[in-house]
């Protein structure tokens, strides 16, 4: 202890102090060590999120894609099944009606846009952009905007409550000479594609009658898009035209899920699920012939009258008068 003067515990006091590092360096430390540790939590998390993000775009999303109904997929050319899927089926159940066109935007997992063009047969007709736009989400037909007149079935159609033929014929006879006039009718007896052919008046759409079946189909005699040889049906046979009904028929049974949120209807009261579809087109396969008792026509004023008065009908629904 005597060696423990007063300048040696100075000197080993100061020693001490040397060894310490300075207060700055210890800070820089810290400070380094902490965004060492926070870029460390960061990375982590960035890479865990990005993981996320790629099972999700790789694996869940491609999943999804086929797990529900794939429009974008259906729609690819050359074959494009959804978009004649849709035409067959509004031809199928929707008097003067035709989808022009089906664009399909991808939204990812299963979610999809799809905008149509589906004309009026009663109107002049402009082929242009879609005016029916509606979402696919998980499969499932949302948000649909369109004018009613273009995607409502009209259920009693050719089964009305209608005053007489002959009032008919004097309301009709009152429209100026110009004008051109669009008929719904129900006819008392079944006519061959040769005697509707032979009408004063043009037929643009009949119902093939299939009386022992509930739900009776429809085929256009008239086509504004030719997307194959079959849409040109100017010159068809009645045999050809039956061929090209079965396949109409069998093309919306294969693809029943693109078609069945929507229902059938073909005028007569009553709408039906899909489930019917294939006793009409069982006994479609039966037709030796095709005949029609509703159908629709349209022509010019006097046209019109000379079919009104060469044919009772059991109905006559005016679907649109255009005086000019």
């Amino acid at each position: 202890m005597n060696d423990w003067n007063e300048d040696r515990l100075d000197q080993e006091l100061g020693a001490m102090m040397e060894s310490v590092p300075e207060l700055e360096d210890l800070e820089g430390k810290i400070i380094r060590s902490i965004n060492k540790r926070i870029r460390k939590s960061v990375m982590c998390s960035l890479a865990l999120v990005a993981a996320v993000v790629l099972a999700a775009v790789l694996i869940i999303n491609p999943l999804l894609n086929a797990m529900y109904l794939n429009p974008y997929e259906l729609n690819q050319k050359p074959e494009q099944t959804m978009l004649h899927v849709l035409r067959d089926y509004y031809e199928t159940t929707h008097p003067y009606r035709e989808l022009i066109s089906l664009e399909v935007e991808k939204k990812g997992f299963a979610r999809y846009e799809l905008g149509m063009q589906i004309v009026d047969l009663t109107q002049p007709v402009h082929i242009g952009g879609p005016n029916v736009w509606c979402d696919m989400n998980y499969g499932v037909y949302e948000n649909m905007v369109a004018s009613d007149v273009l995607i409502t079935h009209y259920a009693n159609r050719f089964s009305e409550n209608w005053e007489s033929q002959e009032d008919m014929i004097q309301k009709i006879r009152e429209l100026p000479q110009s004008a051109k006039i669009y008929l719904s009718v129900s006819d008392t007896e079944p006519k061959t594609v040769e005697a509707l052919r032979s009408l004063p008046v043009t037929v643009n759409w009949m119902q093939v009658y299939q009386p022992n079946v509930d739900f009776n189909g429809g085929i256009a005699l008239e086509m504004v898009t030719l997307y194959t040889d079959d849409d040109d049906r100017e010159d068809k046979t009645a045999q050809q035209l039956l061929e090209i009904y079965l396949g109409n028929l069998e093309n919306l049974l294969d693809h029943s899920a693109v078609w069945s949120q929507m229902q059938l209807c073909d005028g007569r009261n009553t709408v039906y699920t899909d489930q019917v579809l294939a006793d009409t087109l069982e006994d479609a396969k039966t037709l030796t012939s095709l005949t029609s008792k509703n159908y629709c026509v349209y022509g010019q004023r006097d046209d019109v009258l000379h079919f009104l008065q060469e044919n009772t009908l059991e109905v006559v629904h005016v679907e649109t008068v255009r005086l000019w």
